[in-house]
């Protein structure tokens, strides 16, 4: 799967679509009924998360994930490195848990892996 196969994938399973103006972000609200399928989706892509719901962040994970707005206990942070660029997906639940926000995101190699 490439990264706009898996951007469209994401499109398809999402219930809102808050930013995609760009070919290298997304921004979009999946709802709790859609999460298995969400995080198939992402485990398919990326492998396991590098960080997991309610695993503790690193200085390596915050370092990836600071410029997009962090990670914190319970979002998830997937992470890989292909080539020139690195692949990101951020899973951030909303306070109830009905909704999630997924942020997809491609740019250019910064970190190590």
């Amino acid at each position: 799967m490439t990264f706009p196969e898996l951007r469209e994938a994401l499109l398809k399973i999402s219930s809102q679509e808050v930013s995609a103006a760009v070919d290298y972000y997304l921004e979009a609200v999946v709802n709790k009924g859609r999460f298995d399928d969400l995080t198939a989706l992402l485990n398919n892509y990326f492998g396991v998360p590098l960080k997991p719901a309610g695993a503790a962040s690193t200085e390596e994970m915050n370092r990836i994930a600071g410029r997009y707005g962090g990670v914190r206990d319970q979002q998830i942070l997937y992470a890989v490195k292909r080539e020139k660029v690195n692949d990101i997906a951020l899973v951030w639940p909303w306070a109830r848990g009905e909704r999630f926000t997924v942020k997809l995101i491609r740019e250019a190699a910064l970190f190590k892996k």
